[in-house]
């Protein structure tokens, strides 16, 4: 029997007993035991996981790297209770998972299919493969992995409506088999994050505490405030719903898509038919969260359309991040504010225990291991803090640039923070209006009409605060 069961279909967890690690000490650890959970039966050459973990890193660095990545997963994966070195496997040249001693749902999802067991198959699928992971091996994987899923349910739709031909119509939940309806209760569609949530803590009981009470929850905030991942972490704990979804929409521009990209998020196959009357049959009576993710763009007509799903589905509430509220009956708007920051007068310990410095130090210690909080750098990270204002993008971006600038270098630079707090390099792309600061204002300017955006520009005049007499008079 494995000892360790390892999941990273909806999201990447590793689970032994009672014991169940659903966040990792870094992204580094968390793609190494993906890598070799996915091809348990494989040597991994070591130069070969140092490409796939830091591309065009110099190999002596990677070498070091990797060794203190593994030293950390075997901690993890070899605790007391389990015989050293009888889950990782390793030696000069190469890198493994023992086969017997860890088992996977990605494994148990292809045996199934394997030994034409649909139904068991589709059980096993909770999502996408490692969402969240934007590295193209894991994209492929993905890819892969999603059109056997697609194909398994396609074949059970096809031998459920042949059972149920005899149907009137009206009856059926047309391109929704039973199979798939049934595991809607194990759907997430949730991102999964391997980095450490800080600072929100009362933020996520207080969105909890309004779904209680309202079906449509908004929160509001400047973008890097951390709206989404506040959602992502609400939505993990509400327990409550049979259903939680994730609706990623900031490539939709258009209201009228909105149904469809629910509906995508519900992997419910594509129809000509009406949408909406789709989302009807599919969610039924259940109890439906929809995480409806920067929906800004979308409001001056959108909102109707969650208000139309809302009124149709009795059960349903929605859990909305927005830079714009929707400003419709019922809506309770919960204002995120930037993360506390540490006080000048401090010491090391009380300052790292402020969220703004422990994400910091955090996300640092991801891009430099040896990363600490020091009495000789304590003033210049807390003055870092506090220039940045306590905003947790702003923050994560300056300390994915520990390895290039000390933090006092950084406070100097901070003149020119639009060029300090960009993302580098080519995986900066992939954050898209989260790359830097500068693109997260540029998306929210856009969003402006003309006449906002000349009253904003005329406001530039202003350092700091301004009173309405002195607008006015500008």
């Amino acid at each position: 029997m494995a000892v360790w069961q390892i999941q990273l279909l909806g999201g990447l967890r590793a689970t032994h007993g009672n014991c169940v690690i659903a966040q990792f000490p870094s992204r580094p650890i968390a793609m190494l035991l993906a890598r070799l959970a996915l091809q348990p039966q494989r040597r991994h050459a070591r130069e070969e996981l140092i490409e796939l973990l830091w591309p065009n890193v110099e190999l002596d660095v990677g070498r070091n790297r990797l060794r203190q990545v593994l030293s950390t997963l075997r901690r993890l994966l070899e605790p007391p209770d389990v015989p050293p070195y009888s889950v990782l496997s390793a030696d000069r040249q190469t890198i493994g998972l023992t086969p017997d001693a860890v088992g996977s749902d990605v494994r148990e999802f292809e045996q199934f299919l394997r030994q034409g067991a649909r139904a068991q198959a589709l059980d096993c699928y909770r999502g996408d493969l490692l969402p969240g992971f934007l590295d193209e091996w894991i994209e492929d994987e993905r890819a892969r992995l999603s059109a056997l899923y697609e194909r398994a349910l396609a074949r059970s739709g096809d031998a459920i409506e042949k059972a149920r031909a005899h149907e009137p119509p009206l009856l059926r939940r047309d391109a929704v088999p039973a199979t798939a309806a049934e595991r809607a209760p194990q759907l997430h569609s949730l991102p999964s994050y391997v980095s450490v949530f800080f600072g929100r803590e009362d933020d996520k009981r207080g969105v909890l505490d309004a779904l209680a009470q309202h079906r449509l929850v908004t929160l509001a905030g400047l973008g890097g405030f951390g709206k989404t991942r506040l959602a992502v972490e609400s939505a993990r704990a509400a327990t409550r719903f049979n259903t939680v979804a994730f609706v990623a929409l900031s490539e939709c521009t258009d209201a009228g898509l909105i149904a469809d990209c629910i509906r995508s998020a519900l992997r419910m196959e594509a129809s000509q038919e009406d949408v909406l009357p789709q989302l009807c049959a599919f969610l039924g009576e259940q109890d439906v969260l929809l995480v409806l993710d920067n929906f800004e763009q979308l409001v001056d007509d959108g909102a109707g359309v969650v208000l139309d799903l809302l009124e149709r589905l009795p059960h349903l509430r929605c859990l909305v991040t927005s830079r714009r509220v929707l400003d419709v009956p019922g809506e309770r708007v919960l204002v995120i504010d930037p993360l506390p920051v540490p006080q000048a007068s401090m010491d090391a310990a009380e300052a790292a225990s402020t969220p703004s410095l422990a994400l910091f130090i955090d996300r640092a210690r991801g891009a430099r291991a040896d990363f600490a909080l020091t009495d000789d750098n304590r003033t210049a990270l807390i003055q870092l803090c506090r220039a940045l204002e306590g905003l947790p993008l702003a923050i994560e971006i300056a300390a994915s640039r520990i390895r290039a600038y000390s933090p006092t270098e950084m406070c100097n630079a901070l003149a020119e923070r639009f060029a300090l707090l960009t993302r580098q390099g080519q995986r900066g792309a992939r954050y898209g209006r989260h790359a830097s600061l500068q693109t997260t204002i540029e998306w929210s300017w856009h969003l402006l009409s003309g006449a906002q955006q000349q009253f904003f520009a005329a406001l530039s005049v202003f350092r700091g605060r301004w009173t309405g007499a002195a607008v006015e008079s500008v």
